[in-house]
């Protein structure tokens, strides 16, 4: 039996040579036993000679490792990377360093042009080799069968989103939706929706969540404490309620009732039953087919308000305003209060001779400013003549004491009920009057 012999293991990635008691061996008696037995690849010249060393002791006996081939490396197969592959996050770290638990990011908002995802190409691997010097290939990976929605296209390797919406991805398809239907209520387990499209929640939003969208928004249940803010419009199929409950469109805004609430829109608010203790602005308000009042706060609109009942016959303070420039007013309100702080500037300069520079800026500031806050009041009072040509408030059945009128600045307190109110500004007598004609002031 011969001293020396080869034993293959791991498929021909292995391979061992085993000794037993015999003849002294040498060198080369070990490169004979390799040669052999078809060993040409990854022989380990440093085993090769501490084993020759030991083979000169007649005694030793053993196993010892001397080659080793290299395993193939399977290719990877082609894949979709993105973000909103990722899952849905615990909660959002913020600038001041606070988590909100309410941004969880399970939709991803994109518009047209954005860069949504990116094609990594299928890796074809790299082939193995035996001890023996067999070839082993690797399974290449397999491209990506990528289907693609009509929200999106393929430039290269990058996936381009064609419209504005929200991301719909698996690991294998992708989309850009116009409208995503969240099934559900919005909550802590969803987290706030953002959308560049438009939503459609089937469910209330929960108190402290938010629906945002650049386009419309539906919310089959109500909104309790949530904000909603749209683009476009939003409707509400039941109420808008609680005081932390905010609501804003940029087209028209729909809802069932509303209680404590603050509904804004660029268009019309129409609300189907009654408003309590609201703060509501639009260019025209309507509350027509409800049987419960509108109840205190107050309701500006720039055009037209109707009502059907307004107040209540115990006098609560309710506010129906038109013409209503409140956002412009405030917008004149810090330009004043920029020009008085350039007027106290240039009052320190005069008195201090080392603010020299100061003191030859300050006046032309103050000039500009004023300039600015002279041509602004004009138009002020020039749209707000034009609104109130226009505006109109109509209550259909009663105007309850406690109720005040305001058409622009003018007021106006009623402290008897009226029926069926007709008011409207009259430009030549700069007063609110009551009729469908120039008739009675209230």
């Amino acid at each position: 039996m011969a001293r020396l012999r080869i034993v293959f293991r791991d498929q021909g990635l292995a391979a061992d040579l085993v000794a037993v008691a015999g003849p002294v061996a040498s060198h080369a008696d070990v490169a004979a036993a390799l040669a052999a037995a078809g060993v040409v690849h990854g022989i380990d010249p440093h085993a090769v000679a501490q084993l020759a060393t030991r083979l000169a002791d007649p005694h030793f006996a053993g196993t010892v490792p001397v080659a080793t081939g290299r395993a193939a490396t399977n290719g990877t197969d082609g894949r979709l990377v993105g973000t909103f592959l990722l899952p849905k996050l615990p909660g959002t770290e913020q600038p001041d360093g606070h988590i909100d638990w309410h941004e969880r990011e399970l939709l991803h908002p994109a518009n047209p042009g954005d860069v949504i995802a990116r094609v990594v190409p299928a890796e074809a691997g790299e082939p193995g080799c035996t001890v023996t010097g067999a070839a082993l290939p690797p399974r290449p990976g397999q491209d990506l069968r990528l289907r693609l929605g009509s929200g999106v296209r393929l430039d290269g390797e990058r996936v381009l989103a064609g419209i504005a919406g929200v991301v719909l991805a698996t690991d294998r398809q992708l989309d850009v939706v116009p409208l995503h239907v969240h099934a559900g209520d919005v909550d802590l387990a969803s987290g706030n929706l953002h959308s560049s499209g438009s939503l459609l929640v089937r469910g209330d939003v929960q108190p402290d969540c938010a629906v945002t969208a650049a386009g419309d928004v539906q919310v089959t249940g109500m909104v309790q404490d949530g904000r909603v803010t749209a683009g476009g419009s939003v409707q509400v199929a039941q109420g808008v309620l609680g005081s932390r409950a905010e609501v804003r469109a940029g087209q028209d805004l729909r809802c069932r009732h509303a209680t404590g609430a603050q509904l804004h829109a660029g268009a019309a608010v129409v609300v189907g039953d009654q408003l309590h203790h609201c703060q509501v602005a639009a260019r025209d308000i309507t509350v027509l087919t409800c049987r419960g009042p509108v109840v205190g706060g107050e309701l500006r609109a720039a055009r037209h308000l109707e009502v059907r009942t307004a107040g209540t016959a115990g006098g609560s303070a309710t506010l129906l305003a038109v013409g209503d420039l409140l956002v412009e007013r405030i917008e004149l309100a810090r330009l004043d209060a920029e020009l008085a702080k350039l007027e106290r500037t240039a009052l320190r300069a005069e008195r201090s001779p080392g603010q020299l520079l100061a003191a030859r800026k300050g006046p032309r500031l103050l000039v500009r400013t004023g300039d600015r806050v002279h041509q602004r009041r004009l138009e002020l009072i020039a749209k707000q003549r034009e609104l109130l040509r226009h505006a109109r408030i109509v209550v259909r059945d009663t105007l309850h004491p406690g109720v005040v009128v305001q058409f622009g600045t003018l007021r106006h307190t009623f402290v008897l009920p009226q029926r069926h109110a007709h008011l409207y500004f009259d430009p030549d007598t700069e007063k609110i009057v009551f009729g469908t004609s120039h008739g009675t002031t209230p």
